[in-house]
C-alpha cells in the first residue's frame, strides 16, 4: 500500500519552497508594478472629494463642483 500512496516518512516542506519562493517573487512584481489610482477613476470616490473639498473651504454640505452647487444628501453628515 506505501507504493501507492508513497513513503510517509518524507516531509512535503521539503517540497513546498519553490512555490513560496515563486509566490514571493509574484508579490515583489505587484509591488513594484503598483500605481495608486487617481480620485474619481474608482467608484464614487470623486463625489466625496468634492463634498469634502466644499466643507474644507467652508461652502457647506454641497457638491462644490457642480453647477449651483445642490446639497449633498446622499452623504449626510455624523
Amino acid at each position: 500500500m506505501s507504493d501507492i500512496i508513497g513513503d510517509s516518512s518524507e516531509p512535503m516542506a521539503g517540497k513546498a519552497w519553490p512555490f513560496g519562493l515563486l509566490g514571493l517573487l509574484l508579490f515583489a512584481v505587484g509591488v513594484a508594478a503598483w500605481r495608486p489610482i487617481p480620485v474619481g477613476v474608482w467608484h464614487d470616490d470623486g463625489v466625496y472629494m468634492l463634498v469634502a473639498k466644499a466643507l474644507a473651504e467652508g461652502q457647506g454640505l454641497v457638491y462644490a463642483g457642480v453647477v449651483d452647487a445642490p446639497p449633498a444628501a446622499k452623504v449626510p453628515p455624523l
